[in-house]
């Protein structure tokens, strides 16, 4: 009976329909607003690159980094009742554990925002080429604009670089907007980025401060991020500051879903 209570598969699957048949409009929106901002977007920074370089592996990658940040404000804006007194409350009422509310958000912001993000990522960058494929600049022009492919998104994984790192922080800081979202009411996105930011700097200062105090002689300048710690590497692009990067952020991760749920459940209460 408590397990029943904590989760059951029809009641969350009828919790999560309900909930989607009430929000779908606001859903809806917001994947029409970001296929269209993200054509723009592309549209508009492949002409310009156009003017003076091929539009290549290292283009998509920075507009990938850009759009990051678009999905942070995504999952940010996570639980969008608890702006609103009553409509918390009303939401804090329907017929589902806590554990189920707060997996079936996780699911909407966190899973599904990465899944849309991908998809309309994809599908605007080829539609932005097709589009500039039919102009006279680029029919007359010296430069061109490669297809966003597997085998281009394959590079990432021949790279030097822990790319699994890479998208680890990213969950987890995912995770991190997720659940600091449940503190705040009014203006809620902006206090979350902000609480966010405030929390990373933090660390990054923390860590930078360390290496410095530990590791640097008495010519160094403090800088942030400069770490001064020995590097050793440790096992294929996985040295020391990386494994120590990768356990943080997993904690990170673990601690923001705790910590989310427990939230949720002190509302409940």
């Amino acid at each position: 009976m408590k397990q029943n209570s904590f989760f059951s598969i029809n009641r969350f699957g009828r919790f999560l329909s309900a909930y989607m048949q009430l929000n779908y409009k606001r859903y809806l929106y917001i994947i029409a607003g970001a296929f269209i901002a993200f054509y723009a977007w592309f549209l508009f920074f492949m002409n310009n690159t156009l003017h003076h370089f091929d539009v290549q592996y290292s283009f998509y990658m920075s507009c990938l980094s850009m759009g990051a940040l678009a999905l942070g404000a995504f999952v940010g804006s996570a639980f969008p009742e608890w702006s609103d007194k009553i409509k918390t409350g009303n939401y804090l009422l329907l017929p589902a554990s806590t554990f189920e509310k707060a997996l079936s958000q996780f699911l909407i912001y966190i899973v599904g925002g990465i899944l849309f993000f991908c998809v309309i990522f994809y599908v605007d960058a080829h539609l932005a080429r097709w589009t500039l494929m039919h102009t006279e600049r680029y029919i007359s022009g010296e430069h061109t604009i490669d297809a966003l492919n597997g085998v281009m998104l394959s590079k990432i994984y021949q790279s030097d670089e822990p790319w699994s790192l890479i998208l680890w922080i990213i969950f987890s800081i995912a995770c991190l907007l997720f659940s600091i979202r449940l503190f705040f009411s009014r203006f809620g996105l902006v206090k979350t980025v902000i609480a966010v930011g405030a929390i990373l700097f933090l660390f990054f200062f923390c860590l930078t401060f360390s290496s410095f105090l530990f590791y640097a002689d008495e010519n160094t300048v403090f800088r942030l991020l400069d770490l001064k710690t020995p590097v050793h590497n440790v096992h294929k692009g996985w040295d020391n500051v990386a494994i120590l990067f990768f356990v943080f952020f997993g904690a990170t991760t673990f601690l923001s879903l705790c910590l989310a749920y427990f939230k949720l459940k002190e509302k409940q209460v």
